[in-house]
């Protein structure tokens, strides 16, 4: 099955979130972004050492045009809340869409929870369907006819 590039949404975890919005800010991609528990300012901490890291996404804000849904936990003691909040605060600034939602009382586990995890996935799911509807076009069929003619077939 084929998809479009338009059709495609992006959904990071702590690294992967913030490397998401990387690809974002280096590539021009628009593609919406879900971004959890993401590292943005390239710092982490918890482990005792510090991780390498070049993922300073809040310095390159001004070049995502990627709409994108923040979650994150407040008390995360690996990737601190408030690289989301500065994050969410540059991207506002830069002009780009933005919607955080808070955990409270969560740490940067937040897959790790039933309840935490089945609300990423809705909420995620929903806000990604949202915004990847509206650049949806018609199914292409085996006989190159849309989705809305009775005589095609579905890929």
């Amino acid at each position: 099955m084929l998809f479009r590039s338009d059709q495609l949404g992006i959904l990071g975890y702590s690294r992967g979130g913030g490397a998401a919005l990387l690809r974002a800010a280096r590539t021009g991609a628009d593609n919406p972004i879900v971004d959890v528990s993401g590292m943005v300012t390239g710092q982490v901490q918890g482990f005792g050492f510090p991780l390498p890291t070049d993922v300073n996404v809040v310095a390159s804000a001004a070049a995502i045009h990627a709409p994108t849904l923040a979650l994150h936990g407040t008390d995360d003691s690996i990737i601190p809340a408030a690289q989301t909040l500065l994050l969410a605060t540059a991207l506002q600034n830069a002009g780009t869409g933005v919607n955080v939602h808070w955990y409270p009382g969560y740490n940067h586990d937040l897959l790790n929870h039933p309840e935490t995890r089945a609300d990423i996935v809705a909420r995620g799911s929903v806000w990604l369907h949202q915004r990847l509807a509206s650049s949806a076009a018609p199914a292409v069929t085996r006989r190159g006819r849309d989705a809305s003619d009775r005589k095609s077939t579905r890929l």
